[in-house]
């Protein structure tokens, strides 16, 4: 079992590399990322820009096993909407594109 905490436990704008650092200090080997529309991890992330977060990570010390997303509370693939189902499949899908290209293996 890894003892992890969320990136969403740290302020919004403090960068992913401090977040990693703070965690390890405090006795977390563990940091579990978050997705967003706006953010250092997008839908758009590149497997470059994935690559750059998984090394700040292990410079740190900590691993990310896995990725929180709170796309589903804006763009719900149960609405009735047609197309803010459309953008939330589309969100999910991109998101596990991206969990893939970092190597995380659960997406919450």
């Amino acid at each position: 079992m890894l003892k992890s905490i969320s990136a969403w436990a740290f302020d919004p704008a403090r960068p992913l590399d401090e977040v990693f650092a703070l965690a390890k200090e405090n006795g977390f080997p563990a940091v579990e990322v978050a997705i967003a529309v706006d953010g250092p991890i997008t839908p758009q992330s590149t497997e470059d820009d994935c690559k750059r977060i998984l090394e700040q990570a292990a410079k740190a010390g900590v691993v990310i096993p896995s990725m929180a997303s709170g796309g589903g509370w804006s763009l719900p693939i149960s609405c009735t909407d047609e197309a803010t189902r459309r953008k939330g499949i589309d969100f999910i899908a991109s998101s596990l594109r991206v969990a893939n290209r970092g190597s995380v293996d659960t997406i919450l």
